[in-house]
């Protein structure tokens, strides 16, 4: 029997989904995709531990030569040496002219000499009151020494005062030697009083081994020396500068100033605390202070330093008042700038000898911004100062 297939009939609905089958076989692996695009960057992580050291790298080539340091402290005294053979017996010099008397207009006793030990008996002794006088051919001993600064250190400190202003001093050329360790000092603007300590040590810790009365010949101002064993100092209130012997706790010579500032709101310099400014160096002593002229300059006096007679004069261009301080060096006056800004500059330098100007620019700091004492001490080879009660030196380097 046979069958006859009819045409295909339209398509049904959908019938409903079945069960789903178990999973196939794993088919083989596909080829590798491209790379994909990079992503940005992370969040960065916490720091690492740190490592261990690692080699150490082949030595450096060396570097340039610093610039030189200042001098060092100064050592500890050495052993005296065995004492040389008496030099010859010079000639006997030619008899020197007769000096001008002496006139006491006042202050005629003795100032009185006190120690923590003993005290010296006053006396009558007239002092030298002289007249300024230059000889008609001014005369000044060579220089002795030829020499610049060539940098100014940072100061080292010493001692804290409770005096803002005043003076210390170290003799260079004592006349004992038992003077070489001495500090001498005068506090405050003005006084009686000299202040003799016998070390360093005993300077530092206040405790002075003689007091020194100057009695009614008082200083003023903080511009003050001592120089081969005599104060020298401004006598307070007139134009007069004064020479007291210390070994005989006496004013020994007296001298007039003329023309010169000595009272008043006007002075030599910025600070208003000096008047006549005195400085030691190599070649003896000087005194700085100002002209009473109605353009006050700058004037310079080169003192014999047992009589205070004046050898020889000069007067600068420079204005008075227009720099904080000054000292004499190798016979050459610095002035320096200004005394209270905490970095200045010495900005002028006039040789006394060869009478000519330059400007050193040499750096120059006030620590406590109140510098009222600048003085140079050619024994310690270096600059003594009294900056807001600070005591301080400053180290050189001289050329």
């Amino acid at each position: 029997m046979s069958y006859c297939l009819g045409i295909v009939g339209p398509l049904g609905p959908p019938g409903p989904m079945g069960f789903t089958g178990k999973d196939g076989l794993q088919g083989t692996p596909g080829l590798p995709g491209l790379p994909g695009q990079k992503g940005k960057d992370g969040e960065p992580g916490l720091p690492g531990r740190k490592g261990s050291r690692g080699k150490d790298g082949p030595r450096g080539l060396p570097g340039a030569s610093g610039i030189p340091g200042v001098p060092g402290l100064k050592g500890q005294k050495g052993e005296t040496g065995e004492t040389g053979f008496p030099g010859l017996t010079g000639s006997r010099g030619d008899k020197g002219s007769k000096g001008d008397a002496g006139i006491c207009q006042e202050g005629c006793d003795v100032p009185q000499k006190t120690s923590t030990k003993t005290t010296t008996a006053t006396t009558t002794l007239p002092t030298t009151a002289l007249t300024t006088t230059t000889a008609s051919t001014p005369t000044i001993s060579p220089r002795a020494r030829n020499c610049r600064i060539k940098v100014i250190g940072k100061p080292l400190f010493h001692r804290q005062s409770s005096y803002i202003l005043g003076s210390w001093m170290k003799d260079p050329v004592p006349m004992h030697q038992s003077d070489v360790d001495k500090v001498w000092v005068t506090n405050g603007i003005t006084g009686n009083k000299l202040f003799e300590y016998v070390s360093h040590q005993t300077f530092k810790t206040n405790q002075p081994s003689s007091v020194y009365d100057l009695g009614n010949i008082p200083y003023y101002g903080t511009g003050n020396v001592v120089y081969r064993g005599s104060l020298y100092y401004q006598w307070s209130g007139l134009n007069k500068v004064v020479r007291f012997d210390i070994e005989a706790g006496a004013v020994i010579a007296v001298r007039k100033i003329s023309e010169s500032l000595y009272k008043g709101k006007k002075a030599v310099y910025l600070s208003k605390h000096v008047y006549y400014d005195f400085s030691v160096d190599e070649t003896g002593l000087w005194v700085i202070y100002a002209t009473n002229s109605v353009m006050s300059k700058v004037k310079v006096a080169k003192l014999d330093a047992e009589s205070l007679v004046i050898l020889k004069t000069w007067t600068l261009q420079e204005a008075a008042r227009t720099h904080g301080n000054g000292f004499i060096m190798c016979g050459v006056l610095y002035l320096v700038k200004n005394c209270n800004n905490p970095v200045t500059k010495i900005d002028y330098a006039y040789d006394l000898y060869t009478e000519k100007y330059r400007n050193p620019n040499l750096r120059f700091t006030n620590p406590f911004r109140h510098n009222v004492m600048v003085t140079y001490n050619h024994k310690q080879q270096n600059i003594f100062a009294w900056d807001a009660g600070s005591q301080i030196t400053y180290p050189m380097i001289i050329s």
